[in-house]
């Protein structure tokens, strides 16, 4: 007789391990499917040393910093995903061939590989605030309670400063922030010392909570200051999803099954059939489960929702318009950096107005990233910007801007035919912002650009991303929406379905300007509890 899964659950990013660990602690039988490529190339070969010390003594580090196939270094137009270091570019491995896509206003990053998108995660973690889980569609008080249970889960370190209330919010947790490098300390303290007209403009300056932990606990260790964060996950100081699916790994009510690409889905007789294409002969296949979760993120689900109840439909999508300035702060022109450092987010920055969505920046200082990604953005050969930006990268910030977005009638999703894909199909987006969305992005980032100006921080340059590339995505089956083809219950079940959830970000149908990773976490933990619930 054929086992039956309680639950089969489609994903290992950040999602996805969350309500595997919360459905394996509560004693069901689950199956994990999913492609889960890994790095198998870089993994062994970054030594646990400092950026600085390798830099110096390390005679293979080009086979890391620049790749083995050069891979690393990126010239011409810059696609999204080419920003990835070479021991992390497994994360968009194949994602042409299984997740072909057709836009001319839409550039997103999508990912097949173990641990998702949250394999290279920044790992900023924010609590939304009651105005903002409500115009998303989530229940405030359930999302509180479930933001404090992943924060003990995944450790997050976070200080109590004025970016709280954007960051952490009430959620409590043991881990001290990390140490702010003196690129980024320069920079707040100049906030600090006229704070008060500062905050009173509606700009706030603090630490960013990230998910990784600054004292050791179980196989993971305290957060090393070796600048090295973008090459290796080794200590496993920073949380990765793949962490969790490696522990649950050694639970006999857990089964995790690579190779298997999800295609679609069908009810019958109160069980789900699960269809999978077997990634090594395309074969397809099927297992047959109680329920079935979704966590491939919101592009991802839509497309297995469109296959399987309604290929003709058209869906909704929002996603963070995102620009970034490189800035310089002159009186650290030259200056000797300490190598002890992170290449985590230094700073969190939020401008915060009456009746308008917040604007939200992350400040980060350019270092272990290397100067060739500079050079070729300057108007100069490359020995002379090679000489230039040696003198000026101590003194380098990188601010990224993010802006909150809602839904509307130019941003949306459908399926149509492909003939050449495996599939037989691929995914069509269409996203343009409307004058006025494109205005307030202009306002709001000439007032981000005046005020690092007053802080001695100074834009040389502005970057507008092409949309897709803040890869913060939702609203693909938004929350008890009856305008959408297709949407979710509070409980993230697929309305018209009995036994079919969705636990990534699809039932987001506003997003707020700061990150949502967390968020997509604790609404995982609540709509696995609701899964088991019913």
């Amino acid at each position: 007789m054929e086992t039956i899964n309680d639950f089969v659950v489609v994903g290992s990013g950040i999602s996805g391990a969350i309500v595997a660990h919360t459905l394996v602690t509560a004693g069901a039988k689950v199956r994990l499917l999913e492609v889960g490529h890994r790095d198998t190339t870089y993994k062994d070969l970054v030594p646990d040393k400092n950026f600085v010390d390798i830099r110096q003594e390390e005679a293979l580090q080009h086979e890391y910093f620049l790749g083995k196939n050069f891979e690393g270094v990126p010239w011409g137009d810059t696609k999204v995903g080419e920003q990835l270091t070479p021991p992390r570019q497994f994360i968009t491995h194949n994602v042409s061939d299984w997740l072909p896509l057709e836009s001319n206003s839409f550039a997103p990053m999508e990912s097949l590989a173990y641990g998702g998108l949250g394999s290279g995660w920044g790992l900023g973690c924010n609590v939304y605030r009651d105005h903002e889980l409500t115009k998303m569609g989530l229940d405030s008080v359930t999302m509180q309670k479930a933001y404090q249970v992943v924060g003990d889960l995944v450790g997050v370190a976070a200080t109590q400063d004025l970016a709280r209330p954007y960051t952490l919010g009430q959620i409590t947790t043991p881990y001290a922030a990390p140490q702010i490098d003196l690129n980024n300390q320069v920079l707040l303290n100049k906030y600090l010392k006229k704070q008060p007209k500062h905050t009173a403009k509606g700009f706030y300056i603090g630490q960013p909570a990230i998910a990784a932990i600054t004292q050791a606990k179980g196989e993971r260790q305290a957060l090393a200051y070796h600048n090295m964060d973008f090459y290796t996950d080794q200590r496993r100081s920073a949380f990765r999803p793949w962490i969790l699916i490696d522990q649950l790994k050694k639970q006999a009510n857990f089964q995790y099954q690579p190779q298997a690409f999800v295609t679609a889905f069908r009810e019958e007789n109160e069980q789900v059939w699960v269809h999978y294409r077997d990634t090594n002969t395309t074969e397809q296949k099927q297992v047959k489960a109680r329920k079935l979760i979704l966590a491939t993120g919101a592009i991802g689900s839509a497309r297995i929702v469109l296959r399987s109840l309604g290929p003709d439909q058209q869906l909704p999508i929002v996603c963070n318009p995102y620009v970034y300035f490189a800035c310089l702060q002159p009186r650290l022109l030259g200056k000797l950096i300490p190598k002890e450092r992170t290449s985590l987010g230094q700073l969190a920055m939020f401008y915060d107005q009456p009746s308008q969505d917040v604007i939200t920046s992350g400040i980060y200082s350019y270092s272990s990233l290397l100067l060739f990604r500079l050079m070729k953005e300057a108007p100069l050969n490359f020995k002379d910007a090679r000489i230039l930006f040696q003198y000026l990268h101590s003194a380098l910030s990188v601010v990224g801007v993010h802006f909150a977005d809602h839904p509307s009638s130019q941003k949306f999703l459908k399926l149509v035919a492909n003939t050449t894909s495996i599939t037989k199909d691929q995914l069509k987006i269409d996203y343009s912002l409307s004058d006025a969305e494109q205005l307030i992005i202009k306002k709001g980032s000439k007032k981000i650009a005046a005020f690092l100006r007053s802080l001695q921080c100074f834009p040389l340059k502005k970057i507008q991303t092409p949309a897709g590339a803040s890869i913060h995505y939702g609203g693909t089956l938004p929350i008890n929406d009856p305008s959408s083809a297709f949407s979710l219950d509070k409980q993230g079940r697929i309305r018209g379905t009995q036994n079919v959830f969705v636990a990534d970000s699809a039932g987001f149908k506003y997003l707020p300007s700061q990150g949502l990773s967390f968020t997509i976490m604790a609404w995982a933990y609540w709509v696995a509890h609701q899964a088991l619930k019913s």
